[in-house]
């Protein structure tokens, strides 16, 4: 069965979705694999970690304003507080069609909407 949903929806679905993430990661103190792979969609990252003795979220994203012709890329570091990161990764979700499909899956494997599929209505 599937969840039709429209972009409000899916934004409103999303911000539940990263205060859960944000919650387990509070509790385990790890960050979850669909919460890394949200945060590089987002953040076009190269990498994403969980430092756990400053609670704090790594995003690494390539600088691509690096002219230099190092044999590898420049990598400009974001550290964001776990108390801090909820308004922050809500502000770098995408508003493309792309992206609320992309935020429709991951709405869908962590069962915000009854086991269906999520569908982007526009």
């Amino acid at each position: 069965m599937a969840s039709y949903l429209n972009k409000n929806e899916i934004q409103d679905s999303l911000r539940i979705l990263i205060k859960q993430y944000l919650q387990d990661c509070r509790k385990s103190n790890k960050l979850s694999q669909d919460f890394i792979t949200l945060l590089e969609h987002n953040f076009l990252a190269k990498y994403v970690i969980f430092n756990r003795s400053e609670k704090t979220i790594e995003i690494g994203i390539e600088d691509r304003n690096d002219t230099s012709e190092a044999a590898y890329p420049k990598i400009q570091v974001y550290k964001y507080r776990l108390d801090d990161a909820e308004e922050r990764i809500a502000s770098s979700c995408g508003d493309k069609d792309v992206d609320l499909e992309f935020y429709g899956r991951l709405i869908n494997r962590n069962n915000l909407h009854s086991n269906s599929e999520v569908v982007l209505m526009n």
